[in-house]
């Protein structure tokens, strides 16, 4: 998403949980820029609040890459409650720029400030904010107030769940209200998704009816919700059905920007001709995936094309085909009818890993 193109382009494959087994070389390569250096350098402010994610070194931190503020933690995991922030702070710490702080409110609460703070502040020049909120990622923990609310859900962890969900969907709220009340609202870009489907046993989301989880190559793991709204140019209530990708988000958004930014996003496209309606020849083309993050997870890959999907397990003997207009649990394989397809989807998927440079199990450190 902050690259425009897949990561398996310049090796970022490990997702550490924080910098003691992160490997000396974790980050993105500093010859493949961020949308957050371009847009920067296009005059535009940046700041980032919450998940960064992505690098421990000095030279990979947020500032360091294109973000002019930053609120929010580098790991892969944080705590929300301001009590359970500060018993973990000697490993995980929540920061404002490079310093340490201690924070009082609700995390999801604090992230949602900060933004708006910076839309404030902003609102007289061009601004990319990346809202990264760790909502509703584990551990499950939600302020009393909310849980108030939710008194009559039983099961204590779907009520936490559906409390993360609420404080989540406020805190969106308040950063739309403050574009509203900025009158920045028609003119402004806005894009809501997520990283991957529900992680269904750690936290009791749900992705029917999709089959799959967080981590999976079935659709439950990688088809995720995606909003777009930008009054003054993309026509609202209009529901958009053909496949998309992260990267195109960030190609749009460059495009959006201007002074011809977007060549950088190199696996994507530009939807704004589509969304503008200006243009119906959507193009068809192929999705790729590989993951094997961690020495002890077998290597697996899918390859989406049009409405068929081929999906490559290490516990399968050959890889399932699907069609994905017909079967959106994916429970037939249709593999053994539709070879033809099945060598199409291989050849091309082959074609795209060829460019990639191959996955070093050594990089992922255990705890």
């Amino acid at each position: 998403l902050l690259t425009g193109r897949y990561h398996e382009r310049f090796g970022f494959e490990i997702n550490p949980a924080d910098a003691s087994v992160a490997p000396p070389n974790y980050g993105i390569p500093r010859n493949v820029p961020t949308i957050a250096e371009q847009l920067k350098q296009a005059g535009y402010a940046t700041a980032i609040y919450g998940k960064y994610a992505l690098g421990f070194r000095e030279d990979q931190k947020p500032l360091a890459r294109g973000f002019e503020e930053f609120f929010g933690f580098l790991e892969a995991g944080f705590d929300y409650l301001p009590e359970e922030i500060d018993r973990r702070a000697g490993r995980r710490k929540l920061l404002r720029g490079d310093t340490p702080i201690q924070e009082t409110e609700y995390l999801t609460d604090a992230l949602a400030r900060e933004c708006v703070a910076f839309v404030d502040r902003h609102k007289d020049q061009p601004f990319f904010v990346y809202f990264s909120p760790n909502a509703v990622h584990g551990p499950l923990q939600a302020d009393e107030e909310r849980l108030r609310r939710f008194a009559h859900i039983a099961e204590k962890n779907r009520r936490i769940h559906a409390a993360m969900v609420v404080a989540l969907d406020d805190a969106v709220g308040r950063i739309l209200k403050s574009l509203r009340d900025n009158g920045l609202e028609n003119n402004t870009l806005v894009v809501f998704t997520s990283d991957n489907g529900g992680p269904t046993a750690n936290t009791t989301s749900s992705n029917a009816p999709l089959r799959g989880v967080k981590g999976s190559l079935q659709e439950g793991g990688i088809r995720v919700p995606c909003l777009i709204q930008w009054p003054k140019h993309i026509p609202a209530g209009q529901v958009f059905e053909q496949p998309m990708i992260s990267m195109d988000l960030t190609r749009t958004m460059l495009a959006a920007a201007g002074d011809n930014l977007e060549q950088s996003a190199t696996d994507g496209i530009n939807l704004l001709p589509w969304l503008e309606r200006k243009r119906t020849d959507y193009p068809e083309r192929a999705h790729f995936w590989r993951v094997h993050n961690r020495p002890d997870q077998l290597f697996r890959w899918a390859c989406r094309e049009g409405k068929w999907k081929l999906l490559a397990e290490p516990h399968q003997s050959t890889p399932r085909l699907y069609d994905l207009e017909a079967d959106i649990h994916e429970d037939h394989d249709l593999a053994s009818a539709n070879p033809d397809v099945v060598a199409h989807l291989t050849k091309i998927w082959t074609e795209w890993n060829k460019e990639n440079p191959p996955y070093r199990p050594e990089d992922y450190r255990s705890r």
